[in-house]
């Protein structure tokens, strides 16, 4: 009798439905020249030490993940507003590590 009255009751949903997190993936970060700052037309060479990826959701922050980097992200079902900014480690320490306020957001 016992038994029957577990199956029944274990049957009923606890918790309602739940949003399926959408997973982003970031291989890496590089730079790319502005060609307009280059009025000789000499070729351009560019040096970083990008390693993490700071990440927004509709100006909300998701967090900060060092690259290569795959995270999920749960919000409402729709359109979204999504921001990648590239992160550095401060004074070259592991464990500072900073978003880089001179380069722009993607």
């Amino acid at each position: 009798m016992a038994v029957v009255l577990m199956a029944i009751v274990s049957c009923k949903k606890i918790f309602p439905s739940e949003n399926v997190p959408a997973y982003i993936h970031i291989s890496n970060i590089s730079l790319r020249p502005d060609m307009r700052l280059d009025t000789n037309k000499n070729e351009v060479t560019l040096s970083n030490k990008i390693t993490d990826s700071w990440v927004y959701v509709d100006n909300q922050a998701v967090g900060a993940y060092q690259n290569p980097c795959t995270f999920p992200v749960i919000t409402t079902p729709g359109r979204h507003e999504i921001k990648i900014g590239s992160g550095i480690k401060l004074d070259g320490i592991a464990a500072t590590r900073v978003i880089y306020n001179f380069y722009t957001l993607f």
